[in-house]
């Protein structure tokens, strides 16, 4: 009887452990990110990526970092229209939220990666790749290709043309110009 109270035993701790590594945060995965692209920029010092991040899981995740070696820096970013209908970029400093069941779309005009202070020129065809930094997926490196410019105006060559951009000095000679003032709004 002692024997197999303590093999009983044996089994159930196995069984607890398992059980707590495969709840634990640490072990999640990142979450699945399609259609990463950026279109090919008019500005020879910013771009922006766009992609679609799958569902998280049970208790979701969130963006909190994003690197690659194109950019000196890179942020991320949500467009936003003010009360007097002009447009601007925001910092996301906590992060995008991709929530459980939902996952979320990186697009022009919402939510995106913004690439800063290129190192490499981008031209369409090209292909660099992207670390996202998920709090509890932890990272996950894809492909993004370059794509042609919609509508004829770089993607975020326009970047500054979106109006105030916090501390942001270095988008230089791009100015505090507005949202959609005579172009078409395909920026993000």
């Amino acid at each position: 009887m002692t024997r197999l109270a303590a093999s009983l035993t044996a089994l159930a701790l196995l069984g607890l452990s398992l059980g707590c590594a495969a709840e634990d945060p640490g072990e999640a995965s990142p979450p699945e990110v399609t259609g990463a692209e950026t279109p090919e920029p008019a500005a020879p010092d910013v771009a922006a990526v766009y992609a679609t991040i799958g569902d998280p899981g049970p208790q979701g995740d969130t963006l909190v970092a994003a690197r690659t070696d194109v950019a000196a820096r890179v942020e991320l970013h949500e467009s936003v229209i003010d009360d007097d209908g002009s447009a601007r970029m925001v910092e996301l400093e906590d992060g995008i939220e991709v929530a459980a069941g939902e996952g979320v779309t990186l697009e022009r005009g919402g939510l995106h990666v913004m690439l800063m202070g290129l190192e490499t020129e981008l031209a369409e065809g090209d292909t660099y790749e992207l670390t996202l930094a998920f709090a509890r997926g932890g990272e996950v490196t894809v492909d993004v290709d370059v794509v042609p410019t919609v509508g004829g105006h770089g993607e975020h060559g326009e970047h500054g043309e979106h109006g105030d951009h916090g501390d942001h000095g270095d988008h230089g000679e791009h100015g505090d110009h507005g949202e959609g003032e005579g172009r078409d709004d395909d920026a993000g």
